[in-house]
């Protein structure tokens, strides 16, 4: 009897090549505009990708793929833009009220979290005084003199002080000596 033997080549292994949608340029273009939304590329891949091993593959493969880069660079918005009340409010409460990933626990200190939802508040007109932040920048205008210093005659400066003159010879002392043991 001759023992089952099989013989295996190199050549002939399929390299698995991915999911059918690997290629697909509008899918990484959705996951490129989630992605500037969102920092963390797991739920921006959950969000197009609703099974998990599918987002789990996309975040492994096209992080680095040139046309999620280029389309990524697109969607980004500038980071000059300044905030207004409202946007600086939102991001105060969505900073205070930031957890994990589990959800149970907040990533911020309490601390922090209550100086952030007291600026909040402080912002919104809650309490305390009203805070006006506008972006109109108003110049009520200001007046620059330039003035001369008056020309005064500081020739020589002479520091006077009191010599101290020392006595070549002391008092004598007289000690008394009052027990020795």
């Amino acid at each position: 009897m001759k023992p089952d033997t099989f013989e295996v080549s190199p050549w002939l292994k399929v390299q698995p090549s991915g999911p059918v949608w690997a290629n697909d340029n509008e899918k990484k273009k959705l996951f490129a505009a989630e992605l500037a939304k969102n920092p963390n590329p797991l739920e921006a891949a959950n969000k197009i990708f609703w099974q998990p091993e599918d987002a789990t593959w996309v975040v492994n493969n096209w992080l680095h793929d040139p046309v999620v880069l280029a389309a990524k660079k697109e969607f980004e918005q500038p980071a000059t833009k300044l905030l207004d009340k409202d946007a600086l409010a939102c991001k105060l409460l969505k900073f205070s009220e930031e957890k994990d990933r589990t959800g149970q626990f907040y990533i911020v200190e309490a601390k922090e979290r209550l100086a952030a939802l007291r600026l909040y508040a402080e912002l919104q007109g809650f309490i305390g005084n009203k805070v006006d932040i506008s972006t109109n920048n108003y110049i009520n205008g200001m007046t620059v003199k330039f003035v001369k210093p008056d020309h005064q005659q500081n020739d020589n400066k002479v520091i006077e002080g009191s010599a101290k003159t020392i006595d070549e010879n002391p008092l004598p002392l007289n000690i008394k000596l009052v027990s020795a043991k």
